[in-house]
């Protein structure tokens, strides 16, 4: 009887055991995707944050205020003459 006892322990530690390991390793590998999702978004942030600086700095030149473009700029010079 004590055996049978003692298998019964046995086998139930030993199951607990595999079942705490499993639960261990996909907690971990959780917390890996989590921490890999943060350091995207942390990268999101930071190319956000040097657009918005880079924004500011073209916005901020003086030169391109005081820019003048022609009307017919984009065509070239004799697209105006060419008839039908």
């Amino acid at each position: 009887m004590l055996f049978k006892a003692s298998a019964i322990l046995n086998l139930g530690l030993g199951l607990a055991a595999v079942l705490l390991f499993q639960w261990w390793q996909g907690a971990k590998q959780e917390l890996e995707y989590t921490q890999l999702d943060l350091y995207a978004c942390g990268g999101r942030l930071i190319n956000v944050l040097e657009d918005r600086n880079s924004d500011t700095a073209i916005d901020s030149i003086d030169d391109l205020r005081d820019f003048v473009v022609p009307p017919g700029w984009l065509l070239p010079p004799d697209a105006g003459d060419a008839g039908p």
